[in-house]
């Protein structure tokens, strides 16, 4: 509940977790980056979406096929 995308991003990336969501029409018309991130989870191959972290903001490819 209420889990942020920079979370949920790492969270996929480490744990490779089956996400479920439950009522996202109530949320994710406000959260186009969220939203855009779990419509691209849908197939392996192209399941990647790049953030910068760090101090450096060093480009960061993460994987988030759930």
């Amino acid at each position: 509940m209420n889990i942020t995308t920079a979370v949920l991003l790492r969270v996929v990336e480490k744990y490779q977790p089956t996400v479920l969501v439950d009522e996202g029409d109530t949320f994710l018309t406000e959260n186009e980056e969220l939203r855009g991130v779990l419509n691209v989870g849908h197939n392996r191959l192209t399941a990647y979406v790049w953030r910068t972290v760090g101090d450096d903001l060093e480009p960061k490819r993460f994987r988030v096929h759930g």
